[in-house]
């Protein structure tokens, strides 16, 4: 986000791994969790969770911005 010029709060980080969800937490940004690799029960850390890329629309992403947590199947 630095490099880019832009605030960690504005980005969205798409992840698969407990540890790049923490990492993206940790930078204050939002983080889609994908259930490729873990259960949705090992992701819970993640603004929102989703079983396929395919589920994630604009809708869901601004949602995000207005509330704390959001779990899709």
């Amino acid at each position: 986000a630095e490099k880019l010029g832009i605030n960690p709060k504005d980005c969205l980080v798409i992840e698969d791994a407990v540890s790049g969800i923490k990492a993206g937490k940790s930078a204050n940004m939002k983080v889609i969790a994908l259930t490729s690799s873990l259960p949705k029960e090992r992701l819970v850390e993640a603004d929102l969770i989703v079983d396929d890329l395919n589920k994630i629309n604009l809708k869901k992403i601004n949602k995000l911005y207005l509330t704390r947590s959001v779990h899709v199947s």
